[in-house]
């Protein structure tokens, strides 16, 4: 996404990563409330860090957090709390916990509290390695070889155009 112009970090606690920027087109998005607008997101896989980007039609106050901490057990949860002016877009970086090849951040704004999975990879062997997806799709396969290789040998063999069936296993 290309932003206009940075127009410096946004008023944020707990020193999160939040930058803004102008720009008069509205932009496509997700509307998660009446006035917040999502319009990307990502995962870092080697940082480990999400990312979020949030356009406001008013100034308010807003809280990112890990949606997959729990996942993990109790504990503390990431989260950022950053003002999001009016008519800016705003992007907010938050360390978050991957569960089952997925990341999770939980969006509340004034009214709604939002959750969000971003998909960190669809695997097969994409970014991320192997997934229990994976390793289902993997056994299935082999099992269906199996079970195809073994009805052509039977109707081969009743069919006459093979004398003795083979050992296939």
């Amino acid at each position: 996404m290309l932003l206009s112009s940075i127009a410096g970090p946004a008023a944020a606690a707990n020193n999160s990563t939040a930058t803004s920027s102008n720009s008069s087109a509205a932009p496509p998005g997700t509307y998660i409330s009446e006035n917040v607008r999502l319009l990307d997101s990502g995962y870092n896989q080697s940082s480990g860090e999400a990312f979020v980007e949030l356009r406001s039609t008013k100034t308010m106050a807003v809280t990112i957090s890990d949606g997959g901490a729990l996942s993990t057990g109790s504990g503390e949860i990431a989260s950022r709390t950053f003002v999001l002016d009016a008519g800016e877009t705003t992007r907010v970086v938050l360390p978050v916990t991957k569960t089952g090849g997925r990341v999770a951040v939980v969006i509340d704004t004034p009214g709604v509290l939002y959750g969000h999975i971003i998909k960190t990879s669809d695997s097969i062997v994409g970014p991320g390695g192997f997934t229990a997806r994976d390793a289902q799709i993997t056994a299935a396969s082999g099992a269906l070889v199996v079970a195809i290789v073994s009805i052509v040998m039977v109707v081969r063999y009743l069919a006459g155009t093979n004398d003795a069936p083979e050992r296939i296993a």
